[in-house]
């Protein structure tokens, strides 16, 4: 993976959450590389196998920090570029689950979006070297799709204190 890939990746994965799973970067035996904090998630496909491992956020992180602009990071079970770590042991969740059919693309009006995870993906895919991406909304996510990376930011079904606003005309 490059270090623009990593960066993005980071982007997306929780920061000291209790699901211990969730706060680092896992590769996906089908050759994706998977990034979530629950609210959003960007996946990326590699041109190798996955490894079936969780890699530590500090880890990644560290690698990020040694690495050279556009330079590639190679991966193994103990180690990500210079830096070695001990896998997370634990079983990453189903990430396929949250991903919808193309099928169901229209926007829901029951659904509201943080608008900061919607920036994060852009900036993700800037990092990446995207110059645009397709943007299309499910019933309850924001998808993002450059063709190499998918990013999808989950929807907020209500918030109470924007129930009272008269919808747009």
């Amino acid at each position: 993976m490059l270090k623009e890939q990593l960066q993005a990746l980071l982007m997306f994965a929780a920061k000291n959450d209790r699901r211990f799973y969730l706060n680092g970067i896992y590769s996906d035996p089908a050759g994706y590389l998977v990034a979530t904090d629950g609210h959003r998630i960007l996946y990326i496909k590699t041109c190798e196998p996955g490894l079936d491992v969780i890699i530590h956020r500090e880890a990644a992180e560290a690698a990020v920090k040694m690495a050279k602009k556009g330079q590639e990071i190679p991966l193994t079970k103990t180690s990500i570029g210079q830096v070695t770590y001990t896998p997370v042991d634990a079983k990453y969740p189903d990430w396929r689950r949250v991903i919808p059919g193309s099928d169901n693309l229209q926007p829901s009006p029951q659904c509201l979006f943080e608008w900061s995870y919607l920036t994060d993906a852009e900036k993700a895919f800037k990092l990446m070297g995207a110059d645009g991406a397709l943007w299309g909304f499910g019933e309850r996510e924001a998808i993002i799709d450059n063709g190499n990376a998918i990013a999808l930011v989950m929807g907020q079904r209500s918030r109470p204190h924007l129930e009272s606003y008269p919808a747009p005309l």
